[in-house]
């Protein structure tokens, strides 16, 4: 079966109140095709020398590739932390759900 190429982003933001208003801009402004918030989850990592544990909500995003570069410029500024977790992937996705992801990404026009 033959896909098309699209763009994974996720990114980590402090509760659910923001990861759904980031989730919202950036729809909204056709940087996004599609936002998804996952529910709370406990995150663990080392920031200035210490352990930290923190509650997160994982956002997950669909962007052509055309997008990318802009979505993840515009995340940068929006995005609370001062080093936040962008990471992307490339995945296979249908054509027609992909198609959609153009139509919806193309610089906010609906």
């Amino acid at each position: 079966m033959q896909g098309k190429a699209l763009y994974i982003l996720t990114t980590t933001l402090p509760d659910e109140e923001q990861a759904r208003a980031l989730a919202r801009r950036l729809v909204e402004e056709g940087l996004a095709a599609c936002a998804q918030a996952d529910a709370a989850m406990t995150s663990y990592y080392i920031w200035d020398g210490a352990l930290q544990e923190d509650r997160e909500v994982r956002l997950v995003l669909k962007v052509p590739a055309a997008r990318l570069e802009a979505l993840i410029k515009r995340l940068k500024a929006l995005h609370p932390y001062e080093t936040p977790q962008i990471l992307w992937w490339q995945a296979q996705g249908d054509a027609d759900y992909v198609r959609w992801a153009e139509e919806m990404t193309q610089g906010g026009e609906r």
